[in-house]
């Protein structure tokens, strides 16, 4: 269950065939911090969407659809911040089809408000080293 996913451990041990994150540590061994800290945190929180996504294994993988009007797609919402990372919070989830904002684009898509909730409780310290570069 999706709500069992607190953790990047949880994360990666959801999928242990298909998630590896020593192997993402790896790729990014070579590159400089300030670059590779947000790409590790882009992989956590695109394993992590898509472990809370798929928790049901009866049902078919879910994949947001941009050609699908009928078919929400949620993110955490987040405002403010600033070189230290103060002022970055939560203000909602959002649902929308026609296009992407600061939302991250389709890989870091919630298929429900509870699962963009969720993410934002338990993983927002990911979504914060994503978009502000921290010093």
């Amino acid at each position: 269950m999706y709500k069992d996913i607190k953790t990047v451990d949880a994360v990666f041990a959801a999928h242990p065939d298909k998630l590896n994150l020593q192997k993402a540590k790896d790729l990014l061994a070579y590159l400089p911090e300030k670059i590779s800290s947000g790409m590790l945190a882009l992989m956590v929180l695109q394993a992590a969407c898509f472990v809370v996504n798929n928790d049901n294994p009866k049902e078919a993988e879910w994949k947001p659809d941009y050609n699908n009007k009928d078919q929400e797609k949620w993110f955490p919402w987040y405002r403010g911040g600033d070189s230290t990372g103060s002022g970055f919070r939560f203000s909602g989830a959002d649902c929308g089809w026609a296009g992407t904002a600061t939302s991250g684009g389709a890989r870091l898509a919630l298929k429900d408000e509870e699962r963009a909730e969720h993410m934002n409780e338990f993983f927002s310290d990911w979504y914060k080293e994503l978009y502000l570069m921290l010093d």
